[in-house]
């Protein structure tokens, strides 16, 4: 079954709505607090985080799977001798490539978005793009750009998690084109 952490609900709150005994919530909660950094992770899970379950029972053990961050799991479990274990892992991710080219129909911004450029993406392209190019004059309708970056895919539920820095831009004005490219120095510092 699943649920979802309310606001102002702590993990043993949200337990205890959905009919978990206190011996079992102290019990999940103390192997948590055992983990590297437990503590401050029960203090601080997201309102909205998925918590996955399976209550207790004479046929099985008490098990979690909490989504406390967009790249890390915890799950909790009961083991034979009813003892709970806890162990956070690494979710499975993907990188890949992505170029996203698109026309603007009245507006940069919400052209770009609806070509599916992520927004902290899209910020970056507009803060290197702003130092060529006058946004309110320059810009017409029919011109148009390209991206290309990297994106971080959680394979589990197939969502972008993350984006790496953009490697090329491209904008098309009335048909002067500017490129830019993200590159690295002898030194390996990008320029």
């Amino acid at each position: 079954q699943k649920t979802k952490l309310k606001k102002g609900e702590t993990l043993g709150s949200a337990l205890r709505r959905v009919n978990f005994e206190n011996y079992h919530i102290s019990k999940i909660t103390e192997t948590i607090s055992k983990l590297n950094a437990g503590s401050k992770i029960l203090s601080s899970l997201p309102t909205g985080m998925i918590i996955n379950y399976s209550i207790p029972s004479s046929l099985t053990g008490g098990a979690l799977k909490l989504n406390f961050t967009k790249n890390k799991d915890i799950f909790v479990w009961q083991d034979v001798k009813n003892n709970y274990k806890s162990q956070i892992f690494l979710r499975p991710s993907r990188m890949e490539e992505t170029l996203i080219r698109g026309v603007i129909k009245n507006n940069l911004y919400v052209s770009a978005l609806k070509s599916g450029i992520p927004e902290n993406t899209l910020l970056e392209m507009i803060s290197l793009l702003g130092f060529s190019i006058d946004f309110q004059r320059e810009i017409r309708s029919g011109d148009s750009f390209e991206v290309l970056f990297t994106k971080e895919i959680d394979i589990l539920s197939d969502l972008v998690t993350q984006t790496k820095p953009i490697k090329y831009v491209s904008i098309n004005l009335s048909g002067n084109k500017l490129n830019f490219f993200n590159y690295k120095d002898k030194d390996g510092f990008p320029q």
